[in-house]
């Protein structure tokens, strides 16, 4: 009890701090984080925090990623392409969500900043420079992704989490190789 009311005060407080502060940029997920560190008991628990606050916000960030191109490409490819990102991500999404709820584990609520310049900036493109380019984004964001699952997997003790993650990692890799293949063909 105690432990949630320091971190209900403490996010509430930088709440409060980042909508005082004009000239900083409060970022959803590094909120997140900060209640989870003053929260969490150990660690273990604590990187297993990161490591969902991380994974909300890439699944967000992908399925913005994919919305953008559904509505703006006239590849036919890609809109399938990310009709399916867009469905699968929003299903890891409600699945992350489902284990922070019984980890009691702070949420973030969208994409970080930077997400979102990289999406502005891909919003300014058109035609075929925009595909490639949402390929290219989409493949890297993948990599990333990848990467920091395989990682965590490593760190992890937390059974469900693992097996979580050997699951997620078949379908992050099949989006990686989809992507690969139509970027490989646009060229």
């Amino acid at each position: 009890m105690k432990t949630t009311i320091i971190a209900q005060a403490l996010l509430a407080t930088l709440l409060l701090n980042a909508g005082c502060d004009t000239n900083r940029k409060s970022d959803n997920v590094d909120v997140a984080k900060d209640v989870n560190t003053a929260k969490m008991n150990n660690t273990e628990d604590e990187e297993n925090a990161k490591f969902v606050v991380n994974t909300m916000a890439a699944n967000y960030a992908e399925i913005e990623l994919a919305q953008l191109a559904i509505k703006r490409t006239k590849d036919s490819g890609i809109k399938d392409l990310a009709s399916k990102l867009n469905a699968e991500h929003k299903r890891l999404l409600a699945e992350m969500k489902d284990y922070a709820n019984t980890k009691n584990i702070s949420m973030p609520t969208g994409v970080t900043n930077e997400a979102k310049t990289k999406l502005n900036n891909l919003a300014e493109k058109e035609g075929q420079e925009f595909d490639k380019s949402w390929c290219e984004l989409s493949m890297s964001n993948h990599d990333k992704t990848i990467l920091n699952f395989e990682n965590h997997l490593e760190k992890t003790n937390d059974i469900t989490l693992k097996n979580w993650i050997v699951n997620t990692l078949t379908d992050l890799r099949a989006h990686d190789e989809l992507l690969r293949n139509h970027h490989e063909n646009m060229n």
